[in-house]
């Protein structure tokens, strides 16, 4: 090993340092105060590990303590720290005290305050056996008594084996939030494609026939002017009788009269009337008279001869040409028949097809047994009583309903509501039964083929 040297700056050399025996330890010094806390780091360190998961709560709510009853009627008061249910576990009767005879009046009163269509629910559990238990909702508002309350309730669900009546149980409520604000209205659809249906086949029905027209007036046409007489001929002498002349040719026919007006073609209202039949043709205008020929001239006179014998009969002389015809006479229009007042008959319109039923109900409110009437068809009646009620069904000859009638019947009350004939002649068909299972239950009536034949559907029983 090197040995430790040290400079000496006198000597200008390096010479080697003794060292001395090592020394005791010197006692510890006092602790120094605490050092400033250093600034907040900025790197994130690593996530833990995630916890394993924790044991399956337990339904939350305010639990009290009660006797839970087997029996099932309607009771006048409630025995303190006791509830039951009706048969039909649709109501569920509570003493306004629990097992330890603290008062829950307050609190019970606050179990249906919620807006909602359900109220809030509660869980029965057997205090000896949290295994055994049974689920249900509050559908409707309570009902206070001097000493207890009665529920309107909804079975949900259970365990395989429920409490057993007589048993010392807990309830626990949960009370349901209000409903929400109403949310913002959705988008607008888009428009549906625009279908056109097929044009309907030509119709095959002719249309009435307009009425005829009215007849132009009956104009004469003017009569030809007559020739002038031809000129006389001097009297030409005796000649011998001349053969029989040609007769001369007819005049010509005067010309056809003016055709009458048609008649107006008149528009019905919605649909074009068929256009009038063609107005009679006018008269024929009479024929003009043609010029008569001038006669013939006559021969001139003989010299007075000799008195002879009688000579034979002459020859009769050839008769004179024809004089020329006169001119047609002229051809007149008469004036135009007025128009027609006539207006044609409406073409025959053509329905369209009954567009979709809107149905909107009535409600009938009552609180009594009732008897249906006609004004009940198609709607709704409701009946909302604590006592049982009946709505009867009357014998058609007193309502006369008609196959295909419909009326709903809905209770809101917490008595049964039972679909009654009126009487014998009436037979309604329901499975199981005719009486509304329960409050907010409903059934519809429905009228069959056949006299008084009725058909109930809907939430019922025996």
């Amino acid at each position: 090993m090197s040995q430790l040297k040290q400079f000496n700056q006198d000597s200008g050399q390096w010479e080697p340092v003794i060292v001395g025996a090592h020394g005791p330890t010197g006692p510890t010094g006092p602790q120094g105060g605490q050092g400033p806390t250093g600034a907040d780091s900025t790197v994130t360190g690593p996530t833990g590990a995630t916890g394993p998961q924790g044991p399956q709560g337990t339904f939350g709510g305010a639990t009290f303590e009660y006797m839970y009853d087997a029996d099932t009627t309607v009771p006048s008061s409630k025995t303190s720290g006791h509830l039951s249910f009706n048969a039909l576990a649709t109501t569920m009767y509570i003493s306004i005290t629990d097992y330890s005879a603290t008062n829950v009046r307050t609190f019970l009163q606050t179990i249906d305050d919620s807006s909602s269509a359900v109220k809030g629910s509660f869980k029965l559990t057997a205090v000896s056996n949290p295994a055994e238990y049974a689920y249900f909702s509050i559908v409707g508002n309570h009902i206070e008594y001097a000493d207890y309350f009665e529920v309107p309730v909804s079975f949900v669900s259970s365990s395989e084996v429920t409490p057993p009546g007589d048993t010392l149980s807990y309830i626990t409520f949960a009370r349901t939030g209000d409903i929400g604000d109403k949310g913002p209205t959705g988008p607008t659809g888009a428009t549906g494609p625009s279908v056109t249906g097929p044009t309907g086949a030509p119709s095959n029905v002719t249309g009435p026939t307009g009425p005829a027209g009215v007849t132009g007036p009956s104009v004469t046409g003017p009569t030809g002017v007559q020739g002038a007489t031809g000129v006389t001929g001097p009297q030409g002498s005796q000649g011998v009788q001349g053969v029989q002349g040609n007769a001369g040719p007819t005049g010509p026919q005067g010309g056809v009269g003016p055709t009458g007006a048609t008649g107006p073609s008149v528009t019905g209202p919605s649909v074009t009337g068929p256009t009038g039949t063609k107005g009679p043709t006018g008269p024929t205008g009479a024929t003009g008279a043609g010029i008569q020929g001038a006669t013939g001239p006559t021969g001139t006179a003989g010299s007075q001869g000799v008195q002879g014998p009688t000579g034979p009969q002459g020859v009769q002389g050839i008769q004179g040409t024809a004089g020329a015809t006169g001119p047609t006479g002229p051809s007149v229009t008469g004036p135009t028949g007025p128009a027609s007042t006539v207006t044609g008959p409406t073409g025959p319109g053509v329905t369209g097809p009954t567009g979709p039923v809107s149905y909107h109900y009535s409600f009938n409110q009552l609180a009594t047994s009732y008897t249906l009437a006609l004004s009940d068809d198609g709607q709704i009646v409701e009946i909302s009583s604590s006592s049982d009620t009946n709505l009867y069904v009357p014998d058609e000859a007193t309502v006369g309903f008609t196959t295909g009638a419909q009326i709903t019947v809905i209770s809101t009350g917490t008595g049964f509501v039972t679909l009654t004939p009126a009487n014998g002649n009436v037979t309604i068909q329901g499975v199981p039964g005719l009486r509304i299972r329960t409050r907010w239950a409903s059934a519809t009536l429905i009228k069959r083929p056949g006299t008084n034949s009725w058909i109930a559907v809907g939430d019922l029983m025996a």
